[in-house]
């Protein structure tokens, strides 16, 4: 009997030690991205922000990160903003990040952007490349996590994804050493050299049905947003789309509408304030850091119209954005001394 006793212990004792050398391990092999991309470093800033102190939420891809400077738009407004953004963040990462961001904010508007209609996605398959869903996925909770993982991931594929060393092992060595770049991100926002031309794209009334994902997933924000009493306002920014990708983003319009939700698709009236496809474009996708400030003047304007910010409990916390403001102000002497 007391051997059996002994034995069991020894066994439970072993399971547990590799167990720990498993959770360890896991934590190793999470994706760790130190470029000016980096979803890793926004989350942990925005986790270090006061509670409660965030007014207006941005969500969104790269399009957004590169667009909407939520410390321009501080300096400009006084809105006390974060762009919450992630790299290729279509809508199910979207409701996802949203859902650990209210955890510790309670915005009077969440703002995210439609990128996601542009991106081809299938319910119980990967979104965009493994690689851009595992990064993703890396950075979210694990209650996030398993709602994506439920309705993307194939049942054999699960493993894999709760525990990232299984799968981030492949592509480990190309973080082992990387240039630290996140000393340029300002509340979830990076500037966007380059410049390429484009033509300003034509309204169309034509509409075409969203991906099933994007339908599901945009309701899910709707609803989640309704359920916490905060009101949500969709944008696409300026992006060189064909006549099909515009009539998706007609699409999600419509299901906005119906709703009750504010849509601004910010290509249709660039001209009116002053947007500019020759000049403004950093690639098809994404403005440029001239674009970008056009574009937060821009937003800045309509959420000023829409709310009186100045009557929120969170103007205590205003020095945050004030010290970021001095900090980018820093960064961008330093480029025009270089």
């Amino acid at each position: 009997m007391k051997t059996g006793i002994k034995n069991f212990i020894k066994l439970a004792t072993f399971l547990l030690i590799v167990l720990g050398i498993l959770v360890y391990l896991n934590q190793v092999f999470l994706y760790r991205d130190k470029s000016i991309w980096s979803t890793d470093y926004r989350v942990k800033q925005y986790q270090e922000l006061p509670e409660n102190s965030v007014e207006v939420l941005f969500l969104g891809s790269s399009n957004l990160m590169s667009g909407i400077n939520p410390v321009q738009l501080w300096e400009e407004t006084g809105i006390q903003s974060y762009a919450y953004c992630s790299r290729a963040q279509t809508f199910p990462f979207t409701y996802a990040y949203l859902q650990d961001a209210l955890k510790t904010q309670n915005p009077e508007c969440v703002v995210i952007d439609a990128y996601s209609i542009f991106c081809d996605k299938v319910i119980n398959n990967l979104s965009n490349t493994d690689f851009h869903f595992g990064i993703n996925m890396d950075s979210l909770s694990v209650s996030a996590k398993s709602e994506l993982i439920t309705n993307y991931i194939y049942k054999k594929e699960w493993l894999s994804y709760y525990f990232p060393l299984f799968k981030n092992h492949n592509y480990y060595k190309s973080w082992e050493n990387p240039e630290d770049e996140t000393a340029e991100i300002f509340m979830g926002f990076c500037f966007a050299d380059g410049i390429e031309y484009y033509d300003t794209p034509q309204y169309s009334d034509n509409v075409a049905a969203m991906d099933e994902a994007d339908g599901i997933y945009l309701q899910k924000i709707i609803e989640l947003c309704q359920e916490k009493e905060i009101d949500l306002f969709v944008i696409k920014t300026p992006v060189a789309y064909t006549d099909e990708e515009h009539q998706k983003l007609n699409a999600a319009k419509q299901m906005c509408e119906a709703y009750g939700v504010e849509f601004y698709d910010m290509s249709l009236d660039a001209a009116d304030w002053g947007f500019d496809f020759n000049t403004d474009m950093r690639d098809s996708f994404h403005i440029n850091k001239n674009g970008a400030k056009k574009a937060t003047s821009r937003i800045g304007e309509i959420l000023s119209g829409m709310y009186d910010f100045s009557v929120n409990s969170t103007r205590q916390y205003a020095d945050v954005w004030a010290l970021e403001y001095e900090r980018m102000n820093a960064f961008l002497e330093s480029q025009t001394e270089q």
